[in-house]
């Protein structure tokens, strides 16, 4: 039977009205990220051994775009930062100094937790990715956005803009995105969406089910670019797709 045709009674689509008004959209999803904290909070112990052994919580591929940050990278803000293992996966590859934002207190108070016990740069801020702080404005050698973030986003140009007012003249964006929701549905013979037998919640973790289908990253002006972000005129690009492994492998 095909997804669409498996409604199911508990779950309410969002009213026009809902999706016209953006901050109420992206608070009831930061209420969501508030609830799932508690999940997070269980990990913490795990995150901050990996840390402070020089780990990282990056996917290989994550890293081989990054690079190595050391010495060229003075801040990186990591927009929609959770709990703060990828962003101090960040200072970990070089950063001098890591920044996280995020709409749910929660999830920050754990990146905060995370920080102090392992005795990272970091600074953290609770708020809608679209409302970053002005502070932070120009500051940023690296704008860092990783897997599942972006669906969860209701203005994608409000948050290109974002971006642009960030990011120092010459400085990246690294987009890495994908999310396991991917692999609830799949196209049948007819090229009608059907659910699959992919168990979202089998793991402890999601999103460590496998890696993103595609990554992105992105420099801003140069002579030669192509494409553009608000406000800041053409930027290079490149992009690389990934291939998704089959549901149900794990990292």
């Amino acid at each position: 039977m095909a997804a669409d045709d498996q409604a199911d009674p508990d779950v309410l689509p969002a009213t026009p009205a809902e999706v016209s008004d953006v901050s109420a959209m992206h608070a009831a999803t930061g209420a969501a990220w508030d609830e799932a904290a508690e999940r997070y909070e269980g990990w913490l112990d795990e995150a901050i051994e990996l840390i402070r052994e020089g780990g990282s919580n990056l996917f290989p591929e994550e890293a081989e775009l990054l690079g190595d940050l050391h010495g060229r990278c003075r801040r990186a803000i990591h927009l929609q930062c959770a709990g703060g293992r990828d962003t101090l996966s960040l200072w970990r590859l070089g950063a001098a100094e890591v920044v996280g934002l995020d709409i749910s207190p929660r999830m920050i108070e754990l990146a905060g937790r995370l920080s102090a016990a392992t005795g990272a740069p970091a600074r953290w801020f609770v708020a809608d990715v679209l409302d970053a702080p002005a502070e932070l404005d120009g500051t940023a050698d690296l704008v860092y956005t990783g897997r599942g973030s972006l669906l969860w986003l209701q203005d994608l140009g409000a948050w290109a803009a974002v971006v642009a007012r960030l990011v120092v003249p010459g400085g990246r964006l690294v987009l890495f995105e994908g999310h396991p929701f991917e692999w609830l549905v799949d196209g049948d013979e007819t090229g009608h969406w059907q659910l699959t037998d992919y168990d979202y919640f089998a793991r402890p973790e999601a999103s460590a089910a496998g890696r993103p289908a595609s990554s992105t990253t992105s420099r801003s002006p140069t002579p030669s670019s192509t494409g553009s972000f608000p406000g800041r005129g053409p930027w290079a690009k490149s992009s690389r797709p990934w291939p998704a492994p089959a549901c149900g492998s794990s990292a």
